[in-house]
């Protein structure tokens, strides 16, 4: 048995178990306030179209691993399209949600767009509601919830890196390295093809 894939094959199902739950809990808790919302003056009341738009705001965190612009693009359309219709209740948790994860899992290229993309999406959310039912407080706190995401999803992705390292091939086994004095040798996990004994150290 290969322990290699079947671990990474376990990693995977975690993955897709991870993203499958929290978009259950999304739609659960979406559908939920378009059930509980009181319409207001201005707003429209919930259609076959605003299910439909909710779901494409939830839907897109189960691809955003793998495509996270175009995840995002789908996302922030719906809720681009959901706001412009005037509906009720406010879906600005499942953008968070979207800009956390995307930052978490995806580079800084693909992340920086989306937070980018998001900022402009929830402002005209907010922007176009009727009169009386957005302020600009709402705006703020809109905007700062997102600055929070991104800076939580980029900051636990560091974390989670695996700490950089600098390899370089040496004729021996075992030799020091270039600092402080330490000794380390290459794990046999894959590096085979870079040099049969290799020293790093970690970067800071």
């Amino acid at each position: 048995m290969d322990t290699r894939r079947w671990l990474r094959g376990r990693g995977a199902l975690s993955a897709r178990v991870v993203d499958v739950t929290v978009t259950v809990l999304l739609l659960a808790l979406l559908v939920g306030q378009l059930q509980t919302h009181v319409t207001e003056s201005g707003q429209r009341p919930n259609s076959w179209l605003t299910y439909v738009l909710a779901a494409a705001m939830v839907l897109p965190v189960l691809t955003h691993r793998t495509h996270p612009l175009v995840s995002a693009a789908v996302a922030l359309g719906a809720l681009v399209a959901y706001s412009l219709a005037h509906y009720g209740a406010y879906p600005g948790i499942n953008t968070f949600v979207l800009v956390f994860l995307v930052a978490l899992h995806a580079e800084r290229r693909h992340a920086t767009p989306v937070f980018v993309a998001a900022i402009a999406a929830l402002s005209l959310a907010v922007w176009v509601q009727p009169v009386g039912i957005a302020t600009t407080s709402t705006w703020i706190s809109t905007l700062l919830l997102a600055v929070v995401a991104v800076l939580v999803g980029e900051n636990l992705r560091h974390r989670r890196a695996p700490v950089g390292r600098r390899w370089r091939s040496a004729r021996g086994c075992w030799r020091p390295s270039a600092r402080n004095g330490h000794v380390a040798r290459l794990p046999r996990n894959g590096y085979e093809s870079l040099a049969s004994c290799t020293t790093w150290w970690p970067t800071r």
